[in-house]
């Protein structure tokens, strides 16, 4: 098993240089994927070749840490063995080559990391032209359209955005292939995203999450404890305006709506998140809600102009295998871009005790693992493309069961509280909305719809989650599915501490799996 997880890892980083790069390793730092027929078609024969030899290991002689790594690596082999014939055909990897630019960039300090990063580069214009060449043989052949409006996000907002970012770090020749990237991608045929349909959906959430539930049944689970948040909205909206006398859902709506109005109001946008940084510390030391390492740090800093078109804050994870690189939470400069109503509830799930101290810790815990599958595609900017979302029910659920876990030590106003509870809301509308979307069973504007009335959504927001479901089925869905695994495997134990440590060390594992089999959490 130790060689075949060390050949496994090897190669795959080996497949995916850009990989390597979001673990803090230097190998293949130089260089961009091959995305040529003939290399792709390799990738499917190693691929095949590591699913047989992981399926015809004898579980029984497996270590509970080998059966772990064995899982992470089906579920990922599984997933790319079935995605293949549309997976690098599509314009979603189109923004890759850049962000992989800008992971790079964050992390490096000395001037060889900087002209590695320039080498990489070099290599954008080849990687755009095989993208362009898959793609199109994709839409000759009727395989797959791409999205209308996923295309003219790229086209009118994210490809400027990163010419104008190449050429500020002198880029020239990457920044003319994606102005010529752009030229090609605006007269692409498109369609509307459809739905990924009831077999479809039934494969992807047993191949790559491992759930053997009915959509139904997680639809109908999620529905109940919607309702139960929605109580808890009206209750804690009650209290946060006495004088408004809040007795339903849509006084409470009309709460959220009104305080989301206000933006932050000092350009000191970093000053302003490490007040909430600093105060959850506090929290959960006082409250020994983790055994908090001395040295802990968050680094916070601010988010690139490209990435802070699509989100206003973000954790960067601590790269796992340089123990000399920090994590940071990143924030937009922008100050009209952040909504004080959600800054603490953003604060506690990217920083801490959610995104930033998991990576944080992983890294004290696996950066001198030889071969750390568990960690394959997990950062975001590797996992959106790929459209493989395992590894987030454990590091979504984590932030999200976070949030539950600063609410219950007191750690937020009532006002905060709101919008935590709000958050809750969202995550569990999720479950409902993109299962059913992805099924064919609900249309976008259904789902606007439903978030809007039942998760207090404004209307603008709802049309963005409801094409983000379209565009990246079940990615959504983690966040409550992986957090409800989590506290049911918290409420298991007498020791919070102690269960948060043992949890986190673990890594990105799927919570799930370890709550149906208690042998995966022992040792």
């Amino acid at each position: 098993m130790q060689q075949l997880r060390q050949e496994f890892f090897d190669g795959y980083i080996g497949l995916h240089p850009e990989e390597a790069t979001t673990l803090g390793l230097t190998e293949g730092a130089e260089r961009l994927r091959d995305h040529r027929p003939e290399a792709l078609d390799a990738e499917q024969r190693w691929l095949s070749a590591m699913k047989a030899r992981l399926d015809a290991l004898d579980e029984a002689s497996l270590s509970v840490d080998e059966r772990l790594d064995r899982l992470s690596m089906q579920r990922l082999v599984d997933h790319h063995l079935h995605a293949m014939p549309w997976l690098y055909r599509t314009i979603d990897f189109s923004m890759y080559p850049y962000a992989m630019l800008e992971v790079q960039l964050l992390h490096a300090v000395s001037a060889e990391e900087k002209a590695v990063a320039s080498q990489r580069a070099r290599q954008v214009p080849r990687f755009l032209e095989q993208q362009a060449t898959n793609v199109d043989a994709a839409i000759a052949s009727r395989l797959r359209l791409p999205d209308t409006t996923l295309r003219d996000f790229f086209v009118s907002t994210q490809l400027p955005a990163a010419i104008e970012s190449l050429r500020s770090m002198g880029y020239e020749d990457a920044a003319a292939a994606y102005e010529r990237h752009g030229a090609w991608m605006a007269e692409l045929e498109t369609a509307d995203m459809r739905s990924i349909g009831p077999q479809e959906l039934r494969t992807r959430l047993r191949l790559m999450l491992g759930i053997e539930e009915e959509p139904e049944a997680l639809v109908a689970q999620a529905g109940e404890d919607l309702a139960e948040i929605q109580e808890d909205i009206v209750r804690v909206a009650a209290a946060a305006a006495p004088r408004r006398a809040i007795r339903d859902l849509s006084g409470a709506r009309q709460l959220a709506f009104e305080m989301q109005q206000v933006k932050l109001d000092t350009d000191d946008v970093i000053g302003f998140f490490r007040a909430y940084v600093t105060r959850a510390t506090a929290v959960v030391r006082e409250q020994r809600l983790f055994d908090l390492p001395d040295d802990y740090v968050m680094g916070i800093d601010i988010l690139p102009r490209s990435m802070a078109l699509a989100v206003a804050a973000g954790n960067w994870p601590a790269p796992l295998k340089d123990r000399s690189k920090l994590g940071h939470y990143l924030v937009a400069a922008d100050p009209q871009l952040h909504l004080v109503a959600w800054a603490a509830d953003g604060a506690v799930h990217e920083g801490l005790p959610g995104h930033h101290l998991q990576s944080f810790l992983w890294q004290r815990r696996f950066a001198d693992e030889p071969a750390p599958v568990r960690f394959l595609v997990v950062h975001d900017h590797v996992a959106i493309p790929r459209h493989f979302w395992a590894p987030m029910l454990n590091i979504e659920g984590w932030a999200v069961y976070a949030e539950e876990l600063m609410r219950k030590a007191g750690f937020f106003t009532p006002d905060e509280e709101l919008f935590v509870l709000l958050a809750h809301a969202v995550r569990a509308a999720r479950v409902v909305c993109d299962m059913s979307l992805a099924a064919g069973t609900m249309s976008q504007d259904e789902v606007q719809q439903l978030l809007m009335r039942e998760a207090c959504m404004a209307r603008g927001a709802a049309w963005l989650e409801a094409r983000r479901y379209a565009q990246a089925p079940l990615q959504a869905s983690t966040y409550h599915l992986g957090r409800k695994a989590i506290d049911a495997l918290a409420a298991e134990s007498d020791d919070l501490a102690a269960f948060h440590e043992r949890f986190l060390s673990l890594g990105p594992v799927d919570p799930r799996a370890l709550l149906q089999d208690p042998r995966l959490r022992a040792g």
